[in-house]
């Protein structure tokens, strides 16, 4: 099987990804059986192998999967284990992972209540054996469309359950006995601490993100600039760290006396050691097993096929854990570099220069990354093949080599540290801004939302066959698999235009509202409000490097992900952080045309600043009142309020929209006073959709509204077991009495509503 152990290995995946996807086995697992006997009957011998191995994966994942359950019990309360991964403390939120007695791990989250906690608790470490009580809750699922699933996440780490405890101190977890693995992770945190106390803050995050694949102590900010122009793999610790590292280290001991034999016996033994020190993510277990697996080789005096050692290295890794299939960082390492292998012997004939060869390679990964790119992330940059070009070399060449002197230097010869230190320092801030500015440039970001998954696979046919012919040596033949590859990009780009079908989607925001509307043909986009966090200014002691962004970490992302590259009009209908405080983060990132904010004064502090970075970058502000009012084809939006008088949340920009053959009223915040003003100056708004004022609270949606407005559907924005404890159990049973149909947030999650000429429905996320 010398060379096409990669046959083996893709039949594994195959296995494992029918297993996943298929609702009844056997729909899937009979025809392969039946070809397995056939091939034994025939005595073919690498379809027989690869056709068993297809049936162990399928089996095997289906295996994993059942027995993927929960023991604990809801109810219990008290909880003893170890700790199984590095505490996290950010700001005044700890996090780590904690292995029960049973075996079962769950996730720990606590929050500090007093600054003295931090330092008691900062003595946390890998292997303690913790007791406390606590609470059980499940992990959150996704509750917008396209967010980030954290159950999931969990459920495919074999973790079912979040512990929050009552309370945590010094004597809640002790030192017990440690195994060798236990110590592995204590110089890891101890080799994080380190840097963190002795390296200048401006480059303590790459540091420790290149020495121990800890990223937690980059700034949100570079972290996202780095994910955006398509260098966050330079802060993995991937094939070129760990194959600089090892030839580093044998060059050391070749000069140091070692010889040949024993120098490879080393770097065999100390690869695994590696690996756990940096954090065990997919792309260094590659790395390392693959360097293991050459090594060996190397040792044996055996000749080692590229392809065989990259499918023993992802056979490894999903005996281990065969959900890490589905793992972006899984996906993107092994199949770039199944490709890089696959082309080098072609980029070495073809491109004799190293800078030539860099540039083929860096367009052969881009390409090969391309659609599992876009359909994780939505967007691709432009600028990101010159950029990987420029930081590849800079990243690998200079900043790891002189990461790892000065973090050796400060402990062996602390003298000579500190000047290196200020020059990486120096070098890499001067870095880190341009990298700022560029991801603050508007040009190069194209936003072309999530692909269905068939496209996924067709671009990949495209990218496979333009490879084929580029290896072939038939330049002028590249034209038909580049257009066939524009093609398809244009068609991503392009198809939202091409539909018929209109939305409108109350996100879920938490305690807030955002409210997303899409005419049909995209003829254009509103956005009313944007969510926004509400809450006490902090301590500084409190406050996280990676807090939850409500307008970056929901609004921008749904719109990225529904390739909207433009919002037409943004309305804000009155000044609380919980409608405004979104909107900072669409600015810059998504065009706007115009702003709506209602007229008479401005009294939020962050609705002023809102509106003045606006007005800097161009963006037209339109005060609005009641009287105006917009269509478009047969949509029409009228504006019922504000009138200059009232309080903030009466001045709320309500609106009265004919869309989808539904009649809908969308009034913010306004409160009783409002809504009686309403009903007597508009006495025959008869609604089908009342968008709930002031997320259900006790003060709006009075008995004479609802009389007089008839809503069929109800929709409440609002956080799950907020502290306004909102809804108002007297709203939600005064809509039930009325017959009206309640869709909330915190129950339903996003609530969408669709509708064309043949079909109107409402759906949600949650079930």
């Amino acid at each position: 099987m010398k060379g096409k152990w990669h046959f083996i290995g893709l039949s594994a995946i195959a296995g494992i990804s029918v297993a996943a996807a298929c609702v009844a086995w056997y729909i899937a697992f009979l025809p392969v059986a039946a070809f397995l006997v056939f091939c034994f009957w025939r005595k073919r011998r690498l379809p027989l192998v690869c056709s068993f191995i297809f049936s162990l994966a399928f089996c095997y994942f289906l295996y994993i999967d059942h027995s993927n359950v929960t023991l604990l019990s809801p109810k219990q309360t008290q909880f003893v284990g170890t700790i199984a991964s590095l505490p996290e403390l950010d700001g005044d939120q700890l996090t780590f992972q904690m292995k029960l007695a049973s075996g079962e791990e769950v996730r720990v989250t606590y929050y500090l209540q007093r600054k003295s906690q931090v330092s008691p608790i900062r003595r946390y470490r890998f292997g303690m054996i913790c007791s406390f009580p606590g609470k059980l809750a499940k992990p959150p699922g996704a509750s917008n469309y396209y967010a980030f699933d954290y159950r999931k996440y969990l459920y495919r780490k074999h973790i079912h359950w979040q512990v929050t405890p009552d309370s945590l101190s010094g004597s809640t977890c002790r030192d017990t006995e440690y195994s060798l693995y236990d110590r592995i992770q204590h110089w890891r945190g101890a080799g994080i601490r380190w840097v963190e106390s002795r390296f200048p803050t401006d480059i303590r995050g790459i540091s420790e993100a290149l020495l121990f694949g800890w990223r937690s102590n980059v700034s949100e900010d570079l972290l996202q600039a780095y994910r955006n122009l398509g260098l966050i793999h330079l802060l993995a610790v991937s094939g070129l760290h760990v194959g600089l590292v090892v030839g580093a280290l044998y060059f050391l001991m070749i000069r140091f006396g070692i010889t040949r034999e024993r120098g490879l016996d080393l770097l065999f033994l100390l690869l695994p050691l590696y690996a756990l020190m940096t954090g065990g993510s997919p792309s260094v277990i590659r790395a390392c097993v693959m360097a293991m697996v050459v090594l060996a080789a190397l040792r044996l005096r055996r000749r080692l096929h590229a392809l065989d050692g990259i499918s023993w290295a992802a056979l490894f890794m999903l005996a281990l854990n065969p959900y890490q299939l589905f793992e972006t960082g899984f996906q993107l390492s092994f199949l770039v570099s199944f490709t890089l292998i696959v082309s080098a012997p072609f980029i070495q004939n073809r491109y004799p220069h190293p800078l030539s060869q860099l540039i083929a390679i860096s367009i052969i990964a881009q390409l090969a990354a391309f659609p599992i790119l876009l359909y994780r992330f939505y967007t691709i940059s432009l600028l990101s093949l010159p950029l990987n070009l420029l930081f590849i070399p800079f990243i690998s060449l200079f900043v790891l080599p002189f990461v790892s002197i000065g973090f050796f230097t400060s402990i062996f010869l602390p003298f000579l540290s500190a000047p290196l230190l200020a020059v990486l320092t120096f070098v890499i801030r001067l870095a880190h801004r341009l990298l700022l500015e560029i991801d603050s440039w508007h040009f190069g970001m194209l936003v072309f939302g999530k692909p269905p998954l068939w496209l996924v696979f067709i671009l990949y046919a495209v990218i496979f066959y333009g490879f084929m012919i580029w290896e072939s040596g038939g330049r002028k033949r590249l034209a038909k698999p580049a257009v066939l590859f524009l093609g398809l990009c244009l068609f991503q780009w392009f198809s939202p235009y091409l539909s018929d079908t209109g939305e409108v989607t109350m996100l879920d925001v938490g305690q807030g509202d955002s409210i997303l509307i899409e005419l049909p043909h995209r003829r254009a986009v509103y956005l009313i409000d944007t969510g926004g966090q509400v809450g006490f200014e902090k301590e500084p002691w409190r406050l996280q490097k990676h807090s939850f962004n409500v307008g970056r970490d929901v609004v921008l992302h749904e719109l990225k992900a529904r390739g909207i590259r433009a919002v037409d009009k943004l309305i804000l209908t009155h000044g609380d952080r919980d409608h405004t405080g979104g909107a900072e983060a669409l600015l810059g990132k998504v065009r706007i045309g115009s702003i709506l904010f209602g007229k008479g004064p401005i009294s939020e502090k962050g609705a002023k600043r809102l509106l003045g970075q606006a007005d800097r970058l161009g963006i037209p502000i339109i005060r609005v009142k009641e009287g105006m009012g917009w269509k478009s084809g047969q949509t029409s939006f009228s504006i019922l309020n504000p009138i200059e008088a009232g309080d903030e949340n009466n001045r709320s920009i309500v609106i009265a929209a004919r869309l989808g053959g539904l009649k809908w009223l969308f009034v913010g915040d306004l409160e009783k006073e409002g809504e009686q003003r309403l009903i007597h100056d508009y006495s025959n708004l008869n609604i089908d959709v009342l968008k709930v004022g002031h997320h259900g609270s006790k003060t709006s949606t009075t008995e004479k509204f609802l009389d007089e407005i008839s809503p069929r559907i109800a929709l409440i924005s609002v956080g799950e077991n907020n502290i306004y404890g909102h809804p108002s159990p007297i709203v939600v049973k005064r809509l039930e009495e009325h017959g009206v149909k309640v869709l909330r947030t915190d129950i339903n999650g996003a609530i969408r509503f669709q509708y064309n000429r043949e079909m109107r429905k409402f759906s949600w996320v949650k079930k």
